[in-house]
């Protein structure tokens, strides 16, 4: 860390204890930066986690604290189990300790959990505080803009100052982020500064834009970037009126909302759609119905040039069950397969995802993955799934390197059933190669020596593979 942000976890915060031990939980984790139970400018606050259960079934959950700037994976004690019960909400304002900031882990273990918290000041008002989770982590090497950078001084002491809170979200190693300041004209404010952040961990800067030499400047940016997943957010503090705001990073170009809609804008044949560049397959209908005579569908995916660098790979397809096959109801149904390069028999390190399900004794569906790992490696997570006759099963699975996750979401007629996360031992990023990538859906039969079988009469629909670079 630079010396001139060094000074992040002492000028308004008073970090908290270190805590070190054992590696938490990371199946359906959230995670709340900011969080403090200190006095921010004067003010005291403290944080307050509310985790609801809409569902009929009692969930879950276990919350940590992770103090600023200190190692997350490493801690004395196992988190508490909070139960709550079905309907009902449970609040907490304890989690943070006396003099504490950093950010809680909240290890959601029932599906349909929802949490989130607020930062409450001793005047009675509220500050609601960002929740990190899969869907809005910003990529490895991938670049944030924070707009609205204040600072106001005072007669005596700053009047408006703006705070520059980084998380890590790997566990594996540290991350070093690049901070770059601008003005509301585009000139830069002082030179590109660096900021280390332990893994699993915040950190907070407490004001950053004095740390580039501004003195009074107002609707200035910042643009940041860390060789890990990460999030960023500022916290603008007035200190006349004792009024807080959080701003987090800002909308971009790149949405496709308003373009071109959703469809397969496939006009050659190859199932590749420009309104979407990282999803390089699309079919929009049903595709394929295995039969005895036809038992899978395949496609080779040429989008991605070779030595491409990939940090994420997503299948999502839709199946319409029939039934388990009746001559070996317990075989593997397939439901997708994603290798690298062609299908000749040779899986070392090549296959990114292979899922199947099993049934009725069995009753699961089986995530593979043996992408990049050495010899026989593999990584398979077996998860219940009972599939019924007539119902519609719409599976998303996911591989994300940065954060060497997968994970696995399986809806029954809308409703999600199956939500798992769990770690993978993947390089980051993997690199496609002068083969691409192949597809097949569904399995051939693989007589008395094999499990696979047919899975006649499923209709497969709907199929979306993103392939997203580095």
């Amino acid at each position: 860390m630079t010396s001139s942000l060094r000074l992040a976890l002492s000028a308004v915060f008073v970090a908290g204890a270190v805590a070190a031990g054992a590696a938490p939980a990371f199946a359906g984790a959230v995670y709340v930066p900011f969080a403090a139970n200190s006095a921010i400018n004067g003010l005291s606050a403290n944080t307050t986690l509310t985790v609801s259960n809409p569902d009929a079934a009692s969930g879950r959950y276990e919350p940590h604290f992770i103090p600023a700037g200190q190692d997350g994976t490493t801690r004395t004690a196992t988190p508490a189990s909070i139960l709550v019960t079905a309907g009902k909400s449970v609040s907490q304002d304890s989690l943070v300790p006396a003099g504490g900031l950093g950010m809680l882990e909240v290890n959601l273990t029932a599906t349909k959990l929802a949490a989130d918290a607020v930062l409450e000041f001793g005047a009675g008002s509220l500050l609601k505080l960002p929740v990190i989770s899969s869907s809005n982590l910003i990529a490895a090497n991938q670049t944030l803009h924070l707009q609205g950078v204040e600072r106001q001084n005072g007669e005596s002491a700053l009047r408006i100052v703006t705070s520059l809170g980084l998380a890590n979200l790997d566990k594996t190693a540290s991350s070093t982020c690049t901070v770059s300041a601008f003005a509301s004209n585009g000139s830069a404010l002082g030179t590109a500064q660096t900021i280390s952040v332990p893994k699993l961990s915040f950190i907070q800067s407490a004001d950053v834009a004095g740390a580039f030499g501004a003195t009074d400047i107002s609707s200035a940016r910042l643009q940041v970037s860390c060789t890990k997943a990460f999030y960023a957010a500022l916290l603008i503090s007035n200190v006349d009126t004792q009024t807080f705001v959080l701003v987090g990073p800002a909308g971009s170009g790149k949405s496709t909302l308003g373009s071109t809609p959703p469809g397969d804008d496939d006009d050659d044949g190859d199932g590749f759609d420009p309104a979407f560049p990282t999803r390089v397959l699309y079919k929009p209908t049903a595709f394929h119905t295995p039969t005895t005579a036809k038992p899978s569908w395949t496609f080779h995916v040429t989008r991605v040039p070779s030595g491409t660098k990939l940090n994420q790979a997503v299948v999502e397809v839709g199946v319409h069950h029939a039934g388990y096959n009746t001559q070996k109801p317990d075989g593997l149904h397939g439901v997708f397969l994603l290798q690298r390069g062609p299908f000749d028999g040779k899986w070392g390190g090549n296959v990114v995802g292979y899922l199947n399900a099993r049934g009725p004794s069995n009753s699961l569906v089986s995530s593979f993955t043996n992408l990049d790992l050495p010899g026989s490696d593999k990584v398979r997570k077996e998860l219940p799934l009972v599939m019924k006759a007539g119902k519609l099963y719409e599976f998303r699975w996911s591989i994300d390197t940065p954060t060497h996750t997968s994970g696995l979401v399986v809806k029954e007629n809308g409703a999600a059933i199956v939500r798992s996360f769990f770690d993978v031992p993947i390089n980051s990023p993997f690199v496609a190669n002068a083969d691409g990538f192949n597809v097949q859906i569904g399995l051939a039969d693989g007589g008395s020596a094999g499990p696979e079988t047919v899975s006649s009469g499923w209709t497969y629909e709907n199929l979306k593979i993103y392939l997203v670079p580095k």
